[in-house]
């Protein structure tokens, strides 16, 4: 299997794509899956402005890509012509400096018995999707902000044939109990469901009410039930406070995420980016920790 790193090299992936579309104009309840298309040049600057302060990995805009997803949407017929565009759009702004991640989201369902979505059909939606992005040459795949250990394990048994690296991040919150995923799994359960499924790398991305010491106790965790492999961290800017024109207010400033990089770098972290809120600052500031590391 191909691998995403060089030696002991630390990977620095970039920070939100959506909460970046929004600020350009995206409106409630469009898709930003079509802007891959529809507004091409700035999905391009996006990846650029993250590759140029020092992201060394980037990810497609394909999070809602998937056949499930773009068929609810009314949009299947350009699954094909969008999943190629954002692989293109990456690599173009990434050159050959950066690798390419392709994004796989939630289907945005829940599987039999809890819901009426069939296994096979995720299975067959997610070998579908992987099998354009494979073709449009991206390096890897990270499936990210999952919710449901089930769905992971289908997600990435169903990566595990195109012999590229496979990235397995959950979305966790905290509880009485510790961290757990919407559906009840513990960091260490449902990492050692995707291990177990295939995984080349575990991580955590998301969770709306962690705070970065949050991510630093559950990086401990998670390097624990690695044994060794990759563990990644993509925590939002701060927890989101909604602001008076119904947006959001993401609070953490680049100073404080790159401070948290570094001590995420020296627990042990080999992949960090950021996620929701997250800016070029932000990422320019984890890269800087990076190197300094």
């Amino acid at each position: 299997m191909k691998s995403l790193f060089q030696d002991n090299e630390v990977l620095v992936l970039d920070g939100a794509m959506g909460t970046q579309l929004i600020d350009r104009g995206l409106g409630k309840g469009q898709s930003s899956f079509i802007w891959n298309a529809e507004h091409a040049d700035t999905i391009l600057d996006i990846h650029r402005s993250y590759a140029s302060v020092g992201a060394n990995c980037l990810t497609t805009n394909t999070f809602s890509g998937s056949p499930i997803m773009l068929d609810r949407c009314g949009i299947g017929h350009r699954f094909v012509v969008l999943n190629r565009l954002a692989v293109e759009l990456a690599r173009d702004a990434g050159g050959k400096g950066c690798k390419v991640l392709g994004d796989i989201g939630p289907c945005g369902d829940f599987i039999e018995p809890y819901g009426e979505l069939p296994e096979a059909d995720l299975e067959s939606s997610v070998q579908t999707q992987a099998d354009v992005l494979a073709d449009a040459g991206v390096d890897g795949f990270i499936v990210e902000t999952m919710a449901d250990p089930n769905e992971m394990r289908i997600a990435v048994s169903a990566l595990k044939d195109f012999g590229l690296p496979i990235i397995a991040s959950f979305t966790y919150e905290p509880t009485a109990l510790g961290m757990k995923t919407m559906m009840g799994g513990s960091p260490t359960e449902a990492s050692r469901i995707a291990i177990e499924a295939g995984a080349s790398a575990i991580g955590a991305n998301c969770g709306t009410s962690l705070n970065l010491e949050d991510y630093l106790k559950l990086a401990q965790e998670l390097l624990a039930v690695a044994n060794g492999l990759p563990v990644l961290l993509q925590p939002n800017a701060g927890t989101p406070v909604k602001t008076e024109d119904g947006g959001f207010h993401y609070a953490v400033q680049p100073d404080a995420f790159g401070a948290w990089a570094s001590a995420a770098v020296a627990a042990g972290v080999k992949i960090v980016g950021g996620c929701c809120g997250t800016t070029p600052a932000h990422i320019a500031a984890v890269a800087t920790a990076v190197r300094n590391k």
